[in-house]
């Protein structure tokens, strides 16, 4: 967001333009889905950047800390980058790596429980692994080669294995 304002990211976070630039976001009643399209749709189809079955699909749940509770998906919650829970808005993002180039798919916000009703319990709460796993969704019906096998074994070693 630092560089659409033209700033400095990280060091220049705080400064007015990034700081509007914000807010206009949080509080937009865009389709953030329909908004990613045009540009995946892009990417997809040309030969010279559409994925190819070298490559792989990688999610993060980045967090960054957030003072208050006004922003829209702003809460006490596991802050990967810092290493602890703290207040702040995570990100579950995916984006497409191979030896030619990379580029982001999707992001999906993580709501902290206290953003529902019904807590943890909300049919509307979804946890960073579900939210992942939407991700890989997405990114599958947009295109993105399945490298999933769901009828083969799971590797010996493998972390779910």
């Amino acid at each position: 967001m630092t560089c659409l304002a033209g700033a400095e990211p990280v060091t220049e976070a705080g400064r007015p333009q990034v700081q509007r630039l914000q807010f206009f976001l949080s509080g937009s009643r865009c389709n953030a889905e329909k908004v990613n399209e045009v540009p995946l749709g892009l990417l997809l189809s040309d030969r010279h950047t559409a994925p190819h079955a070298h490559g792989v699909l990688v999610v993060d749940d980045s967090g960054d800390r957030k003072d208050g509770t006004v922003t829209a998906f702003t809460g006490r919650q596991w802050l990967g980058r810092l290493g602890k829970t703290d207040n702040g808005i995570v990100t579950v993002t995916t984006l497409w790596a191979d030896e030619r180039l990379y580029y982001p798919l999707h992001a999906l916000p993580c709501s902290p429980a206290h953003h529902f009703p019904k807590k943890r319990s909300d049919p509307g709460f979804r946890t960073k692994p579900q939210l992942a796993a939407a991700a890989a969704i997405l990114a599958a019906r947009a295109g993105v080669p399945d490298l999933w096998e769901p009828e083969g074994e799971i590797p010996s070693g493998h972390p779910t294995g």
